[in-house]
């Protein structure tokens, strides 16, 4: 097979992770989309944090303004609600543009500290946590099953015991933990 080099990174490529009648490589193709699809969206949303002001590029990403949607309660990544978002032709009663620490704040919190800063102050903060009284104003409810699987948040007993997972991997292969166990206590 064809050795090619990519324009945009530079490094040999095959022919196949090259794009077929382009010079870059699939790899830089989608770091192309994706930079392409961040730029639609500021210009949809005005290249500056609703909440703070933030304007660094790098900082701002896109938020649901409904409660309870988010790309935790919707399965897709941060591309793919862009995508979605610009088929929808970036709705502004849907979406908003926030800094990072805007939108972290929001969703884990409620609230974020530049809209509320009577609930959220740094001093409130600062004694919730002092006193182990931080209440968080998330909805778990939202949380899927899937989710609460792949956290195992359900029951204790369905939690994964990490001894019992290591004796049945090495069970599988025809190994002894315990005895994998004892010899590394011997070996000290």
């Amino acid at each position: 097979m064809e050795i090619k080099i990519c324009r945009v990174c530079g490094k040999e490529k095959l022919e196949s992770q090259m794009r077929p009648g382009k010079r870059y490589c699939y790899s830089c193709s989608g770091i192309r989309e994706r930079a392409r699809l961040k730029l639609e969206m500021l210009e949809a949303f005005g290249w500056k944090c609703e909440c703070c002001g933030e304007t660094n590029p790098l900082f701002l990403t896109l938020d649901h303004r409904i409660p309870g949607q988010s790309y935790h309660t919707t399965g897709l990544n941060t591309q793919q609600l862009y995508r979605v978002a610009r088929r929808e032709g970036w709705p502004k009663d849907k979406y908003q543009l926030l800094c990072m620490n805007c939108n972290y704040a929001k969703g884990y919190f409620g609230a974020c500290p530049h809209t509320q800063p009577d609930v959220l102050s740094t001093e409130k903060v600062i004694e919730q946590l002092r006193t182990n009284n931080f209440v968080l104003e998330r909805d778990y409810s939202v949380v899927t099953e899937k989710q609460k699987e792949a956290l195992k948040l359900g029951p204790k007993s369905q939690q994964v015991n990490p001894i019992k997972s290591l004796e049945d991997h090495y069970s599988k292969q025809g190994l002894d933990v315990q005895e994998i166990i004892r010899r590394l206590k011997e070996k000290k």
